[in-house]
């Protein structure tokens, strides 16, 4: 067991790179720690400034990408943050357009870095790494408001959304369009994680019986479902090994 030191509370974000943890917390200032997995001790660091601005609050999404950890925050505007690993130190800030706000997904895929918004509409970003702007935006169709969970596989992108029913858009990293949607079966709502798998998408939702989805990317169809036993409610996590 990892145990944080003091004020580092609610772990929102876990993210590995080069066989080193990150866990971001969802705590004013906004906080990541390096965690050495073999000794499950403390390596670095990062407390943002005060003097930062916007003021970084609330981690709550994080990724890698190359040598690279990126932190979104669950502020506005929705910043997302580069940090150097072994420093533990902003390299440097995306800020996003007006309107996208509360980064609260991240995931990487071909050379970029993909945000996602908790608005309404939903909007992903695709984020150059290098310079850390802009390349493109996703504007989900009408109803897909709130993202909580980005993944990737097999060179598309999949976001998931807060909504009632749950839906899940597998978009072109290329263009940032919609290839195809997935909706939901009844009492599925609210799309909390992702994660894929042997060529296969898998969905947790918030809801009072934890349901699973496991889904087929080539045609975004329900392939079968995981229904938890009894008081194993609201799926917040989802990691596959």
């Amino acid at each position: 067991t990892f145990t944080a030191p003091s004020g580092h509370n609610y772990v929102y974000a876990l993210t590995s790179l080069s066989s080193d943890i990150y866990a971001g917390y969802y705590t004013i200032p906004g906080r990541v720690d390096k965690i050495s997995p073999p000794t499950m001790t403390l390596i670095k660091t990062f407390t943002a400034s005060s003097e930062l601005q916007p003021e970084r609050e609330y981690v709550y999404a994080l990724t890698s990408l190359s040598s690279d950890i990126y932190a979104g925050y669950y502020i506005a505007p929705g910043v997302v943050d580069k940090f150097s690993p072994s420093t533990m130190e902003i390299v440097k800030t995306y800020t996003p357009p007006s309107g996208h706000d509360y980064s609260t997904a991240l995931t990487s895929l071909s050379g970029y870095v993909f945000a996602g918004y908790d608005t309404e509409p939903g909007y992903v970003d695709k984020i150059s790494p290098a310079n850390m702007s802009l390349v493109k935006t996703f504007t989900a169709p009408s109803g897909h408001n709130y993202i909580f969970v980005l993944t990737s596989l097999s060179g598309y992108v999949f976001v998931g959304y807060y909504t009632e029913p749950g839906y899940i858009d597998k978009i072109s990293p290329a263009n940032m369009e919609l290839v195809k949607t997935f909706t939901a079966p009844s009492g599925h709502d609210y799309i909390y994680a992702l994660t894929a798998l042997s060529g296969y998408v898998y969905a947790g939702y918030y809801t009072s019986v934890g349901y699973v989805d496991k889904i087929s990317p080539a045609t975004m169809e329900l392939v079968k479902t995981f229904t938890a036993p009894s008081g194993h409610h609201m799926v917040h996590s989802i990691i596959a090994l």
